[in-house]
């Protein structure tokens, strides 16, 4: 993890050119760090990525897509300045503890109210 945690606070962005996945827990570790993610569509990984706000989704799974992306980042600072701040924002409100705890609990709830039935 700290390997991983200087390599984001190095960098302005993290990109995630997958070609298939599940989740990445690299998003909202980056997320954490104050870093967008700038990732291909697919899997979850659109599910964790708010495109515009938290990161870029590309258009394609293409070199291209992904070029044309960090293209677009480097080139617009204050757009970078601003999904770094809503990534912040994210990792803070939505994805601490204190936000998913009770969310789990009522997973666990709902889950042990079937066992009974």
């Amino acid at each position: 993890d700290r390997e991983l945690i200087a390599h984001l606070d190095w960098a302005d962005v993290t990109v995630l050119p997958y070609v298939e996945a599940s989740q990445s827990g690299v998003a909202p570790m980056s997320f954490k760090r104050g870093r967008p993610v700038i990732a291909t569509p697919v899997g979850g990984l659109p599910e964790q990525i708010s495109h515009g706000a938290t990161g870029l989704l590309t258009m394609a799974v293409s070199p291209q897509a992904i070029a044309a992306s960090i293209k677009r980042v480097a080139e617009d600072r204050a757009l970078l300045h601003r999904l770094a701040g809503n990534a912040l924002q994210h990792a803070e409100q939505d994805l601490s503890w204190k936000s998913l705890a009770p969310r789990f609990s009522e997973v666990l709830e709902n889950v042990a109210q079937r066992r009974r039935c």
